[in-house]
């Protein structure tokens, strides 16, 4: 049972089925069989696959035979999946023995970005899956005393319990998965009433199971998916530091590769994770998995793009350019602001409002006041002195001595030389 529960069988106990998929050994599996397939690392990729279906057959027949309580048919696809997983590993890491087309040295070097993408993609759930271990390992530590409290209850002797012990490791990784959905902000289900978030601590009876202990008794807030923001920041300097692209597009395009591989493990390992303990409440355990692969997309991989994005050197360069223009731009105005402000200063200051009565009118003194600036601008402005200089100017220009004019208008042309 607990190998075609490793396949991923669904087990019939009465008139319920049990999917409880022990990942812990699923994992160990495809580990084995990929060390089982390093001494053909030198040979072609085809006799790598080959591994695929002769696993598969072997696994379902092994599974049928040795189990009463599962259909085989169920378990094909889980024995389809974990050969394939360790064949890919094995032809991957002999890609030495691949025969590569002939590709220029240009063209080889504008997919730089797909390697990079690549491996940032496996740095990407590893950090993920380091940060899940880590708050697993202290919800545990924190739940030690309820958990030891939960095992009395089972009156179990040792051998009993180091079994239960082997049981409860072999579903680690899925313990995992509930610690990333919890902080990620989606949580996960300890039954089909009793959803568990970072905001949601519902109170509602448990199975008897230790390790169900250990979940969260409070409900601190979504606060908490800042620690998975800071995993997010750290991929993406590390992201600028080491895998630093020309251009922006290519910087743009290998995060965005990372985030396709890392949506797809993230994806397989929450969906591995989901458990069916019966037909009725306990129906449903485990993540919710498509909000957790989604919140963990944004929350680490969206996050690593913007970090990167922000520290390339050409998003540096228009910062740069931008706040120089807003710094010339400000300067501009406060000049223009300071001209105006002067230039308004010394403008003539209006004259004051006339003084009103009750009555809304002027007051006699303001009247006669008034009269008296209208009766001194309607005066005519005073003659000028005269100017001593332009008079001795006209003295010295006037003739000394009279000039006789005749009254005869005959006169010749000699007489008018004589008077001119």
């Amino acid at each position: 049972d607990l190998w075609a529960a490793t396949l991923g069988a669904p087990i019939t106990v009465g008139q319920s089925d049990i999917l409880a998929i022990p990942t812990l050994l699923g994992a160990l599996l495809i580990i084995i069989l990929r060390v089982l397939l390093l001494p053909g690392r030198d040979f072609p990729a085809a006799a790598q696959w080959m591994a695929v279906p002769t696993f598969a057959v072997t696994a379902l027949i092994a599974a049928g035979a040795s189990s009463a309580h599962i259909n085989v048919w169920r378990a094909l696809p889980g024995a389809l999946v974990i050969p394939l997983l360790a064949a890919t590993w094995a032809v991957v890491a002999a890609r030495h023995t691949w025969t590569w087309p002939t590709i220029s040295s240009e063209r080889r070097e504008s997919l730089t970005w797909l390697w990079s993408g690549l491996r940032l993609g496996r740095v990407a759930v590893a950090l993920t899956v380091l940060f899940s271990l880590i708050m697993s390992a202290v919800s545990i530590l924190v739940s030690l005393q309820r958990i030891s409290g939960i095992h009395e209850l089972l009156f179990a002797s040792t051998k009993d319990t180091v079994i239960i012990n082997i049981v409860q490791a072999l579903f680690a990784p899925s313990i995992m998965a509930c610690a990333l959905a919890w902080i990620a902000g989606p949580g996960f289900y300890v039954g089909a009433d009793a959803l568990h978030s970072a905001a949601n601590a519902p109170v509602a009876p448990i199975p008897a199971i230790p390790i169900l202990a250990a979940v969260p008794q409070t409900a601190p807030g979504h606060w908490v998916a800042w620690a998975l923001v800071g995993v997010g920041i750290l991929l993406g300097a590390w992201a600028a530091w080491r895998h630093r692209m020309t251009h922006l597009w290519k910087q743009a395009a290998a995060i965005g590769v990372a985030t396709v591989i890392t949506a797809l493990v993230i994806a397989a390992w929450l969906a591995s994770s989901r458990m069916s303990l019966g037909s009725t409440r306990l129906s449903v355990v485990g993540p919710r998995v498509w909000w957790s692969v989604l919140f963990v997309v944004l929350e680490v991989c969206m996050v690593a793009l913007a970090v990167s994005l922000a520290a390339h050197p050409t998003t540096i360069a228009w910062v740069r350019r931008a706040a120089a223009a807003l710094t010339a731009w400000t300067k501009a105005r406060i000049a223009a602001w300071k001209e105006n402000r002067a230039q308004s200063s010394t403008r003539e200051t209006p004259l004051p409002a006339p003084d009103l009565n009750e009555a809304g009118e002027e007051t006699p003194e303001e009247e006669e006041t008034a009269l008296e600036e209208e009766a001194t601008e309607e005066l005519p402005a005073p003659p000028r002195a005269p100017d001593a200089r332009m008079e001795a100017l006209k003295a010295s220009a006037a003739p000394t001595e009279p000039i006789a004019v005749s009254d005869n208008t005959d006169n010749s042309d000699e007489d008018l030389k004589d008077h001119s």
